[in-house]
Formats: C-alpha cells, structure tokens, sequence
C-alpha cells in the first residue's frame, strides 16, 4: 500500500489539464507516484486500486485561478469539479467497488475560472499545495 497523487482532467484542453499538469510536478516535489486520470468516471476507482493514500487533483470552475480547496470526498451530489460525473461522486461509488479503498483520500480542488492561460503558474500552484498539505492549511469546500 502506498500515497499516490492522481491528476484527473482532459490532457487536450488547457483549462481543464491544470490537474494533470499539477498532480505530475506535486507527485515529483513529494517524491510520489503520479497517476492520470483522462475521465473521471470508474477509471478513477481502478487508479486508487493498492494505494493507502490517494491525492486527487482535479479543475474546479467554482474557483478563481490561483485558489485551492480541499473537498470532502464522501459527500454524494456535489457538482463542484469540472467533469459531468463528478470526481466526488465518483469517490462515493468507489467505496463500493473496491475491496479495499485507499485509508485516506484527500480532494484538491484547482480553480480555473477566469483562466487565459496556466503557462508559468502551474510552479507556483504545486508549492502552494506542498506548503498547505505540509500545515494542514487546506480548507474544506
């Protein structure tokens, strides 16, 4: 069993890759396996398969670009992330397919609205996160 950082996002649009681009340097800061999720939907549950701790980051429309929110992963109905099955719904299915789920699954949410453009930003976000798992200064959305 083991931590690993998942980025969930579509790699063709640059809005919604934030999380993938995100989850790749967090995973190389904190010296963890990186694993990405292109849909959000039952896929996510196989890349939790084995892992102890799973570190999902993924777009939110909910937030201004540069903001970052920790969400409840066992809240049912949320529509808060980018995707149309929701990686929080996802989350709460997942309990149920898995013989064994990850201990712990925290939910990162990476605000995207009124992005023109991540180039050069995505750096400054991963030390941000580093810095807000590290004190546990990531509140719950």
């Amino acid at each position: 069993m083991t931590t690993v950082v998942i980025g969930v996002g579509n790699p063709y649009d640059e809005i919604d890759s934030t999380g993938l681009k995100i989850a790749e340097k967090l995973a190389r800061v904190l010296k963890l396996e990186c694993r990405l999720c292109f849909s959000p939907g039952l896929e996510l549950a196989d890349l939790m398969r084995e892992c102890s701790v799973a570190i999902i980051v993924d777009s939110t429309c909910e937030l201004d670009f540069g903001e970052v929110r920790l969400y409840e992963p066992r809240t049912p109905g949320l529509k808060k992330l980018i995707h149309s099955l929701d990686v929080l719904e996802t989350l709460h299915i997942t309990q149920f397919l898995l013989d064994e789920p990850p201990q712990k699954v925290i939910v990162i949410g990476i605000g995207v609205k009124d992005l023109k453009s991540a180039v050069g930003k995505i750096d400054e976000l991963v030390m941000k996160i580093v810095e807000l798992l590290e004190t546990g200064g990531l509140h719950e959305g």
